[in-house]
């Protein structure tokens, strides 16, 4: 019972610890056409801090500290495919959690490829939600991306947006307007 306790307040904590540092972790987004009918985009997450172990994508229902990255539901008929993990993932013991977490220290990259022609335009609006352990704390953030795959654009050629682009989930209204 008191291994539970210990575990669910360590969960319990994670949420409201640290749920405004976003300074630990530099997040990038870039588009890449793959052929004339699929774009890939790239979102790569690196802890910038010592320490600093950012969770892993979420592999089964199971994992109790995750990383996510969510497309705008308006995109649902463009995805193809689930997102892909490309980076150093670790595993351990968690001693806080008594759980095993996957984790990267260095940097990961989530691709997930889109069917769009090359003579489309589309909005690609998305959330990346990672967290991150660093010492006893577990920080969870959460920000916003957006991007517009143009007619002929990419051709190869990465284009990723400076870290102004991502914007925290501040703003309620953000993205309507």
């Amino acid at each position: 019972m008191k291994r539970f306790l210990l575990s669910f307040w360590a969960l319990l904590s994670m949420f409201f610890v640290g749920a405004q540092d976003t300074t630990a972790v530099q997040l990038s987004v870039g588009q890449k056409r793959i052929n004339k009918d699929e774009v890939a985009i790239t979102i790569t997450a690196k802890p910038v801090k010592p320490g600093v172990s950012l969770y892993a994508l979420q592999k089964s229902p199971n994992d109790a500290v995750f990383s996510q990255v969510n497309f705008d539901s308006s995109l649902t008929s463009y995805l193809k495919g689930g997102i892909s993990e490309k980076g150093n993932i670790q595993s351990r013991i968690d001693s806080t959690l008594s759980l095993n977490v996957a984790f990267v220290t260095d940097s990961v990259q989530w691709v997930q490829t889109l069917k769009i022609a090359e003579t489309d335009t589309v909005l690609v609006k998305g959330t990346v939600a990672y967290m991150f352990n660093v010492g006893e704390e577990y920080p969870s953030v959460e920000k916003e991306f957006r991007l517009v795959i143009m007619p002929g654009e990419g051709k190869g050629a990465k284009q990723p947006l400076q870290p102004a682009d991502l914007t925290a989930r501040a703003n309620p209204w953000y993205g309507y307007f």
